[in-house]
């Protein structure tokens, strides 16, 4: 086989990785390998038989991804308003009896996550302030993305979404090539458990623009928390819809860019004891 041509060794059961030749140059020389990379898939999502939006991702729990995407862009407001979920090849097929007419169609927006077309009008109803959490658990939280990142940490092409509870405790993670399409899967794989979210808080890779932090909002999660950086427009979204967002948090540091009051250590707010 040529160097230009790709091995068709899978790296993993379910044909979510394959093995590659590659060159390696480090230090130590150079020398022919292979490496394991994530293999992008297309499929298409249909609500009531309409095509709602085609998308790339990671091929592996497609009805998570559906009913936590329908949930996320706001098409129906909880998973019971869902009939059913099946899945033909590269079709995803959903039944919600509720949906008067055609679903709503897809724009793109800047952050490249598609978005629906209700857009960001709709996200004002505040999230309820809820018990807050401990300094600890989001540190805690935020260890979790490299703890709980397999593919990543095999290919370095996933982004990861991990929603943890108040106590520390994991209730849903999951990966994708996108960084919305992991936050749908986690979400969806919660949701169908039956896991309440209002007090729960979600940690994700990749920036955290507008239409992601529209996605947390929809799911009633009410703290984000990125391991790299916010956008403007995202930290203004969640400071109007009562959602705290958190970026570069890499154990031992973090920084809180909106409601910061939901934060605790010790039980006393951090708006109490932070200095300057």
């Amino acid at each position: 086989m040529s160097m230009g041509a790709v091995s068709g060794t899978t790296g993993d059961p379910g044909g979510l990785t394959r093995r590659v030749r590659v060159i390696m140059a480090d230090g130590e020389g150079v020398r022919r390998e292979e490496a394991e990379v994530c293999v992008e898939s297309t499929v298409e999502l249909r609500v009531n038989g309409a095509r709602l939006v085609r998308l790339a991702l990671t091929r592996d729990r497609l009805e998570a991804f559906a009913s936590g995407f329908l949930v996320c862009e706001g098409v129906v407001p909880s998973v019971d308003a869902i009939a059913s979920i099946a899945v033909d090849g590269d079709v995803i097929d959903v039944r919600v009896p509720s949906l008067a007419g055609p679903p709503p169609g897809v724009e793109l927006r800047t952050s490249g996550c598609p978005g629906l077309a209700c857009g960001l009008d709709a996200c004002r109803k505040p999230l309820p302030d809820g018990p807050g959490v401990e300094l600890e658990t989001l540190m805690l939280a935020a260890g979790l993305i490299n703890d709980l990142a397999h593919l990543w940490r095999r290919t370095g092409g996933t982004h990861c979404t991990v929603i943890v509870g108040p106590a520390g405790e994991v209730i849903a993670s999951a990966e994708d090539m996108g960084r919305h399409t992991s936050v749908d899967k986690a979400v969806g794989t919660a949701l169908l458990a039956g896991a309440d979210l209002a007090s729960a808080l979600l940690v994700c890779t990749g920036r955290l623009p507008s239409g992601m932090v529209a996605k947390v909002y929809r799911a009633g999660i009410p703290v984000v928390v990125s391991n790299t950086a916010p956008v403007l427009a995202g930290l203004e979204l969640a400071a109007r819809v009562n959602l705290t967002a958190v970026g570069f948090a890499r154990p031992p540091r973090l920084t809180i860019y909106t409601h910061p009051e939901r934060v605790r250590r010790g039980g006393a707010p951090l708006t109490a004891v932070a200095t300057g």
